[in-house]
């Protein structure tokens, strides 16, 4: 295998020495230590962008259904072009059809401009009578592609010279339309094509039996004629952090031992008139296991393989498949690979071999070639997050606010609409962001720039769609992006993200860590933007009924206003609002961070919540109940009672803070996470609970007044810690 651009090493078990250590500098190393990366302000003029380090897979998955076409991306330093002139036959076979066609192109147009020097040459000697260089191109270009000849005298006057050439030229024409018609033909008949019919499974599955972890994948030949002694090699290329290397990475390459096929018993040929498993046992001389010493022998428990892989930098398992096609004798190759985001934990594959409805035949089913399901654990774990134990698995996708984009990435989302256009506002946002977002190529490379880009984007089509509903309204959005064990929390407006982290792992309590920071207009940050750009920042007059009058007085939260007073939005940023341009943003705050094993669950919620529950009362909530949605029921159920108290107990705060409230803007969306988050896809499921009720306004004289009555309220006992109250409330 040729020497990548940072090193290339050869690779036994128990000696692992570094054959080509790197020379590059370490200075990139550095920038991936901090723990949290912060992106609230916006970009400098010179538009230059914090490029994170992205390890590039060794071998493509290009192809359909997430194929590998073949091809290594290796970088190869001090390549010799001189060393491809040797074998100018295959480097001409591998170009693409243009590129081969530019090549014979420029061939033959040389062959004929070579031989017209000659013709122009022989004009003289044997009276052609040709009187430019066209002339004497076009007569080679007959005499070697053509029989007849457009001079005066096709004998050219008894000239041997002429003859000489003649038959020259043709030799010449003959021998390069035979290596022409060899070249297309061979390209044609490039076993590569028949590699394509080869189908791997997109995931690799570790499943746990009898205390040993096996890691197995599929594999199924899709033509009606299989190839004959297919043989099955597999690698693992893994990077180990290594401080004596210049950049503290060692590249390993290691071959893996099967099991399915066993090379003791078929001799390593894979039979693939259906479609066939492969299974490699992880045992200490696996390249997946932790390093122990020689004397030790056995296999590793599944916690030490989730473990040692879960503090991989990286690793990528190579696939080699090979056999012989029987129609032509040519040696056909297929490849794959799989890194740890195509590695499931726990899972394993479904039937895809039955019998026809008729009974007399084998049917594979193609369809369930890829699919795999969750093993069911012989007892249900009824640990809390930070229990010693996994949760139940699985993903609950909750409309399109909470999505799997692929494999180990998802996307979670929470709108909050305001205005009378609010709930046409968040729906459209909702849509168009994600669109936006996983059209982006460089969502993988660069998430932060990839979700400021669909932040703008969004903005942009309510502007151009939707100006009319969004001139009073808008939403708040908050997004976060998560591949592996990377998180990306992107914010505008109140909304917020809470993470619940253990402050050991072992410990059963866990603290709350706020990834967005709510943006108000009491924000000083917020507030010096706001008056900068031109706008004012005040509290809403609000009408209060006082001693048989009406009196307007200013309270509640501060708000956006424009320089007449109008508007009064109580977030600083926001999507939509157009009005309060340019005081209120759409540039969301972005916050990035690595998680880890005591990262246990990610809380999204609306300033519902959190006008009511503090980011530590909703991680507590969140680790004390077994089940997600009950967590969720809570919260909601929490902040719904503190609204509650609030309108029944003080009409001025009410009024301030809801003029025609549902219930239906407290929403939570809880993202829980396994016990340990490992590179491999772990556990991850949400849930999605908002508070709704019955409240309806009263309408009198054809206007909506809300809470504008004095009460008086008495609260009697709360109970156990929780917010259970009776309130006992007098209309006055």
């Amino acid at each position: 295998m040729p020497c990548c651009g940072m090193q290339c090493c050869l690779f036994r078990r128990r000696r692992r020495p570094a054959l080509c250590p790197e020379t590059t500098s370490s200075s990139d190393s550095a920038s991936d230590s901090a723990e949290d990366v912060y992106h609230g302000k916006p970009e400098p003029a010179s538009g230059k962008k914090q490029r994170r380090r992205q390890i590039h897979r060794i071998l493509d998955r290009e192809g359909v259904e997430f194929q590998s076409k073949g091809i290594f991306h290796v970088l190869q330093t001090r390549r010799t072009c001189a060393v491809f002139l040797l074998d100018f036959f295959h480097t001409v076979i591998h170009l693409p059809f243009p590129g081969l066609f530019a090549v014979t192109l420029t061939v033959y147009f040389a062959c004929f401009a070579f031989f017209a020097l000659f013709w122009i040459w022989f004009t003289d000697i044997c009276s052609i009578g040709l009187d430019t260089y066209r002339d004497a191109f076009y007569l080679s270009v007959e005499t070697q592609m053509t029989i007849g000849y457009g001079v005066p005298d096709p004998n050219f006057g008894e000239c041997w010279e002429a003859a000489i050439l003649i038959v020259v030229q043709t030799v010449v024409g003959l021998m390069l339309d035979a290596t022409v018609i060899g070249v297309v033909f061979q390209k044609l008949a490039n076993a590569n094509a028949r590699a394509n019919t080869m189908i791997f499974s997109d995931t690799a599955l570790l499943e746990v039996e009898n205390s040993c972890t096996y890691l197995r994948f599929r594999v199924a030949d899709m033509s009606f004629r299989p190839l004959s002694q297919a043989t099955m090699q597999v690698y693992c290329v893994q990077h180990h952090r290594d401080t004596s290397q210049p950049r503290g990475i060692r590249v390993e390459l290691a071959a893996m031992q099967l099991e399915e096929p066993d090379t003791d018993i078929h001799n390593g040929i894979i039979f693939l008139g259906l479609p066939a498993m492969v299974s490699h046992k992880i045992d200490y001389s696996s390249p997946l296991a932790p390093d122990v010493p020689s004397t030790v022998t056995g296999s590793p428990t599944p916690a030490e393989v989730k473990t040692y892989l879960g503090q991989s930098p990286y690793l990528e398992v190579l696939v080699l498949l090979s056999g012989t096609e029987e129609s032509t004798g040519a040696v056909v190759e297929a490849r794959h690979s799989y890194t740890l985001e195509d590695i499931f934990w726990n899972r394993t594959y479904g039937t895809c071999v039955s019998i026809n409805g008729q009974g007399s035949m084998l049917k594979a089913v193609m369809a369930q070639h890829h699919a795999h399901r969750q093993l069911q654990l012989l007892c249900a774990p009824k640990e809390k997050i930070c229990g010693a134990e996994d949760l139940e698995h699985g993903v609950y996708q909750i409309l399109a606010k909470a999505m799997r984009i692929r494999r180990d990435t998802y996307e979670f989302n929470v709108f909050d609409g305001h205005g009378d256009q609010g709930k046409k506002m968040s729906h459209f946002a909702k849509q168009a962001l994600s669109k936006s977002l996983f059209s982006n190529n460089d969502l993988h490379t660069e998430p932060v720039a990839a979700i400021q880009a669909a932040f703008r984007d969004t903005q942009e089509k309510i502007e151009k769609e939707h100006r009319h509903q969004a001139e009073l309204s808008g939403t708040t959005a908050i997004t976060a992006y998560q591949h592996r064990n990377h998180l990306v929390v992107a914010n505008v407006g109140d909304s917020r993200a809470v993470l619940g982290r253990c402050s050991t792992p072992a410990r059963q309590t866990v603290s709350a860590v706020d990834l967005s920071s709510d943006q108000k207009p009491a924000r000083p940050d917020e507030r010096q933007r706001i008056l900068a750009a031109g706008g004012t920042v005040d509290q809403m007059a609000i009408p209060v009924v006082q001693r048989g009058g009406v009196r307007w007085i200013r309270a509640g939260p501060e708000r956006v206003m424009d320089k007449q007073g109008m508007g009064g939005l109580a977030m600083s940023r926001s999507l939509g609002d157009l009005r309060l341009h340019p005081y209120v943003i759409s540039q969301p705050e972005v916050v990035e961070r690595k998680l880890d094993s005591r990262d246990k669950v990610l809380v999204l919620a609306s300033d519902g919540v959190w006008d009511h529950v503090s980011s530590q009362e909703a991680v507590d909530i969140a680790g004390k109940f077994d089940d997600p949605k009950a967590a969720a029921r809570e919260i909601t159920g929490l902040a719904g009672i503190e609204w509650r108290l609030i309108r029944h107990c003080d009409g001025l705060a009410f009024a301030v803070q809801k003029t025609i409230f549902d219930g239906s803007d407290i929403g939570v969306l809880l993202v829980y996470w396994g016990v340990i988050l490992t590179n491999i896809r772990d556990t991850v499921y949400c849930i999605l609970y908002t508070y709704e009720n019955q409240i309806q306004p009263v309408e009198r004289d054809g206007m909506i007044h809300t809470a504008l009555v004095e009460l008086s309220c008495q609260e009697l006992h709360a109970t156990d810690g929780r917010l259970q109250r009776r309130v006992r409330c007098q209309m006055t």
